[in-house]
């Protein structure tokens, strides 16, 4: 049996007005109903499937972040600029140079800088113990890879 929506649902009449045609059926309604429900699971779906390629790309592309080697030993010689360091391994009589411009440094005190030249490297110094972080940038086209100088630690 087949009732309009006013006596059906008992929906007022002051409700009914704004539609066209008042023997709009109960089954029309579950029809649209149904119909922006499946839109809505659809557009859902879509999302689902949207969100996880994204996760899978992010998985594949990639991180541009390194975990340095941290190395202690003790220097040799602060150039006179404070830029470069010569710097022996503990463990190792060879003595590698070192770039320090830029890098984070540590006091002796344990706090981390981002500016300035370390407090334990004076220009011209030598013999202080140290630790620092290192990672390899890769070579390019053109240009040699080699190891960068990222943190100082005076706290060696």
């Amino acid at each position: 049996m087949f009732c309009t929506l006013r006596t059906c649902l008992h929906v007022p009449l002051r409700y009914t007005t704004f539609l066209k045609n008042e023997d709009l059926r109960v089954e029309g309604v579950w029809q649209m109903i149904s119909r922006s429900g499946a839109r809505l699971a659809g557009y859902s779906v879509v999302a689902i499937v949207l969100l996880a390629i994204g996760f899978g790309f992010s998985w594949f592309v990639p991180r541009n972040s390194a975990t340095p080697q941290v190395m202690h030993g003790i220097v040799r010689l602060v150039r006179p600029d404070g830029a470069v360091v010569l710097f022996q391994a503990n463990g190792s009589s060879q003595v590698l140079s070192y770039s320090i411009l830029g890098a984070f440094w540590r006091d002796s005190a344990g706090t981390w800088h981002d500016s300035g030249s370390p407090s334990c490297l004076p220009a011209s110094s030598h013999g202080a113990h140290i630790s620092i972080g290192l990672i390899t940038a890769n070579p390019s086209v053109a240009i040699p890879g080699r190891p960068i100088v990222v943190w100082v630690s005076c706290a060696g």
